[in-house]
């Protein structure tokens, strides 16, 4: 026979095991949500060209005498990195039950259907339901 104590515990393994489920069916929701969310460019920020900061150059007369020193050095090293800040603006719809989540995602941009930069985000974000987030 079982004792009234052997029974507590299995209730209890039982109500964390429940919890547990309905935890990890929550999560995989949240994820699978994401194809329901409208993903858009909201804008980028401290964009960097050699190590440049290009948010006063209008044109190439806004390059002084040592930014055109670090590019040309850039160049004949046959490296130009560019490095900027590029903020998502997400919707996530009515129509999704639950909030979506979004882990850790590759990308790739596209100018003119040729592959230019690719790379990772990699910072959890949350996307409440009919409401619009900016990740970063």
């Amino acid at each position: 026979m079982f004792s009234p104590r052997s029974a507590v515990v299995r209730r209890a393994v039982l109500l964390t095991a429940v919890i547990l489920l309905s935890m990890s069916c929550q999560t995989v929701r949240e994820v699978t949500n994401l194809n329901d969310v409208q993903f858009r460019i909201d804008r980028v920020a401290d964009a960097r060209l050699a190590g440049i900061q290009l948010s006063g150059i209008q044109t190439y007369e806004d390059f002084g005498a040592a930014d055109v020193a670090q590019l040309t050095s850039a160049l004949a090293q046959g490296r130009l990195p560019l490095s900027f800040t590029l903020f998502v603006e997400a919707e996530n719809p009515p129509l999704n039950s639950v909030d979506a989540r979004l882990t850790k995602m590759d990308w790739t941009l596209l100018l003119e259907d040729q592959e230019t930069i690719a790379g990772a985000f990699d910072r959890r974000c949350a996307f409440r339901r009919e409401r619009r987030r900016t990740c970063r």
